[in-house]
C-alpha cells in the first residue's frame, strides 16, 4: 500500500521557505510569515523534521548542512528574518556573546529570578563600606552570603551599579 505523499514531501525546500517570505522595507529583513514558534521564530518541514526557517535559509544559501553544534545566529535580532546575509554561523557561546554585546542579556532586576532591586543593591554595597557584615546584610535581603560578596568584589551588580541605574528594570517592591 503506498501511503499519499504530504505536500512539503513534494515541493522543494526552496520555494516553500522562500515563498513564504516577505520583504520588509525599513529592515532590509526578509521576514518568515508562516509556522512561527517559540520566540517568534519561523519552522517548517525539512526532510520530516520541524527546522527552524532560519536554519534552512542559511544552509540552502550557503550549500552546507550545518552540525546539531552550530546555530544560525541573527545580525538584525528579528527572529522571524530568513534573509542570508543577515545571519551568521555560531554556537551557543557566541550566540550569548551576541546577546550581550547587543545589550539584550537579562541584566540586574530585568532578570525574573533576580531577587534585588537596583536600589538594595547600592544599600548594601554601602553598608558593607560601613563595616556591616556580609553575612548580616545576606540574611536581611534574603540572599546567600555568596551573593553579597559577589556583589562586594563587583562580580555581580557591576555594570548595572557602575551606570548608577537598572535600565531594564520595572518598579518592583522588595
Amino acid at each position: 500500500m503506498t501511503r499519499k505523499k504530504r505536500i512539503f514531501e513534494c515541493v522543494p525546500v526552496g520555494p516553500r521557505l522562500f515563498g513564504r517570505a516577505v520583504r520588509v522595507n525599513s529592515t532590509g529583513c526578509l521576514e518568515f510569515r508562516y509556522g512561527h514558534r517559540k520566540g517568534g521564530y519561523g519552522s517548517l518541514m525539512v526532510n520530516r523534521k520541524r527546522t527552524p526557517a532560519h536554519r534552512a535559509a542559511w544552509e540552502l544559501a550557503n550549500s552546507r548542512k550545518l552540525s546539531s553544534e552550530e546555530m544560525v545566529c541573527h545580525r538584525c535580532d528579528n527572529p522571524p528574518c530568513i534573509e542570508p546575509t543577515h545571519l551568521f554561523v555560531g554556537d551557543v557561546i557566541v550566540n550569548a556573546d551576541d546577546m550581550v554585546a547587543k545589550d539584550r542579556a537579562l541584566r540586574g532586576s530585568s532578570n525574573p529570578r533576580a531577587k534585588l532591586t537596583l536600589p538594595a543593591v547600592q544599600d548594601i554595597l554601602a553598608r558593607i563600606a560601613a563595616g556591616e557584615q556580609q553575612k548580616a546584610l545576606a540574611r536581611e535581603y534574603g540572599v546567600t552570603p555568596q551573593a553579597v560578596y559577589l556583589i562586594k568584589t563587583g562580580q555581580k551588580w557591576k555594570r548595572t551599579v557602575a551606570l548608577g541605574f537598572d535600565k531594564h528594570a520595572a518598579p518592583r517592591s522588595n
